[in-house]
């Protein structure tokens, strides 16, 4: 458990961080008290606090926070108590062509998101015109897949401004939208066959991939895993497709009758079912519900997926589903993979 003098630490270094960061883009906000939000991510204009921490979406670290087992109660009391007291700077601006009333990080803090509820509008600001270049290719190349991105409804290249609509999020269980992503990959690859890739796995990969069987304990395991990561590995079933890289409930949008994806920051290469694998992993992982996981591993998901294997040229071996989670977290994080979700895969 972190100590409460590391804690204090940690957070007079990121009380000065988001102060930083509000007084940079103070042009950017409706002029108002500003605080900022339990998982320090977000900072919102006091009279919009119900808006910004409620209805949109981001309770995530509520959630989380929930989920956290008892012995962490007094670090999560500690840290509530000082995010309590942490922010009510005040902005004085004249400037009233201000953007929005909410500031969000993105996923690697490069770029910064401002909604403005009064136009229902979302701004995103990049960093560079190059990350701007980047985003919006990665988005039209996934709508040209099919898939249905949050709506644009401007775009600024010389101030590095995306201009979506901001879509009032309703609330959805975490199945629902998994389902969702599931038959809509499925459809993806009925729609575009061929878009997938063969890609064998190089000497290194396969030997940092066999270096995980250590974390098995009995010898019968770690044989049983190479003996299954090898069948994976010579069954042609390793092959790539330009993934989304972070589908999971809170980069799914619902207006409730679509869902709309957003955040294209990570879109890259990857196992063809990447993203299907992430939504059970992230589930399991962040917001420690195991169903679909289970479900997962009890076959509940084995006809969408056989098909997905046999569209993309390959078999799907339901022996092999502990397998195929291995693979999806060492793209992930390559061999440091979490603790917690490893003694989930090694019980299976």
């Amino acid at each position: 458990m972190i100590s409460p003098k590391k804690l204090i630490n940690e957070y007079r270094k990121n009380k000065k961080e988001l102060r930083d960061i509000l007084l940079q883009n103070a042009d950017l906000l409706e002029p108002g008290v500003y605080k900022v939000n339990e998982s320090r991510s977000v900072l919102y204009n006091k009279k919009y606090k119900k808006s910004a921490l409620k209805e949109n979406g981001f309770v995530f670290f509520e959630q989380f926070k929930k989920a956290q087992k008892a012995t962490k109660a007094k670090y999560e009391r500690l840290s509530s108590l000082l995010i309590s007291i942490f922010h009510k700077d005040k902005i004085k601006t004249e400037n009233q062509n201000y953007l929005g009333q909410c500031l969000i990080f993105s996923t690697l803090k490069n770029d910064l998101h401002i909604i403005n509820y009064r136009e229902n509008a979302i701004y995103t600001r990049f960093k560079n015109a190059e990350r701007m270049a980047l985003i919006l290719k990665n988005r039209k190349k996934w709508e040209n897949l099919g898939f249905r991105a949050v709506p644009v409804f401007g775009i600024d290249k010389n101030r590095l401004l995306l201009k979506e609509k901001f879509i009032n999020k309703v609330h959805y269980d975490h199945e629902k939208g998994f389902d969702f992503v599931l038959d809509d990959i499925l459809r993806c690859f009925r729609e575009n066959q061929g878009i997938s890739h063969d890609y064998s796995l190089n000497e290194t990969d396969l030997e940092k991939l066999k270096s995980l069987s250590s974390r098995y304990e009995s010898s019968e395991k770690r044989e049983d895993f190479l003996r299954k990561l090898n069948d994976f590995a010579s069954s042609g079933a390793y092959k790539k497709y330009t993934s989304h890289g972070d589908v999971y409930y809170n980069n799914l949008m619902y207006d409730g009758k679509f869902f709309y994806y957003s955040d294209f920051e990570m879109m890259q290469e990857h196992f063809f079912v990447f993203d299907i694998l992430f939504y059970i992993f992230f589930e399991s992982f962040r917001f420690q519900n195991d169903t679909l996981l289970n479900n997962y591993l009890n076959g509940n998901y084995d006809d969408e997926l056989k098909e997905i294997f046999d569209l993309n040229g390959a078999v799907y071996q339901t022996d092999l589903r502990t397998i195929y989670l291995w693979i999806l977290c060492y793209e992930y994080y390559g061999t440091r993979i979490p603790g917690q979700f490893v003694a989930k895969l090694i019980r299976n």
